[in-house]
């Protein structure tokens, strides 16, 4: 009886941890180049590209002490990425990534059209995956 409680367990566990793999979908378009993302704005989207960290420098050139995330694309042109939920990106910068989102075009640091903000693309992203 012991083993079977035992062999359930397991196998329930194994089952829990599989489901919370994250999974990317794959009917969306997948977009690798800086310059088709015209075609995406206000769209979800699988972005393709090497996560990259980096602190936050201001328009003065100060540097600050927290980091943003960005995804070099082929080309080598950079978009801002924004976690939607929590991330584990850590084990990913430095390595080829597939971001799922919703791409943005305009105000990249704030929602709010008075503020100072960069303007550009940003990937508000709910799942993030290694090649």
């Amino acid at each position: 009886m012991k083993n079977i409680l035992l062999f359930v367990a397991v196998v329930s566990l194994f089952s829990c941890k599989t489901q919370t793999k994250m999974e990317l979908d794959k009917t969306l378009p997948m977009v690798t180049k800086y310059a088709d993302l015209e075609n995406y704005k206000k769209k979800d989207i699988i972005a393709v590209g090497i996560l990259s960290e980096e602190k936050f420098v201001n328009g003065g050139g100060k540097v600050f002490d927290f980091t943003e995330l960005w995804l070099k694309m082929e080309g080598g042109e950079k978009i801002k990425l924004r976690p939607i939920g929590e991330h584990n990106t850590k084990a990913l910068v430095g390595k080829k990534v597939m971001v799922q989102g919703n791409l943005f075009h305009g105000n990249i640091d704030s929602d709010d059209p008075k503020q100072q903000s960069r303007y550009g693309y940003r990937l508000d992203f709910t799942k993030i995956v290694g090649e």
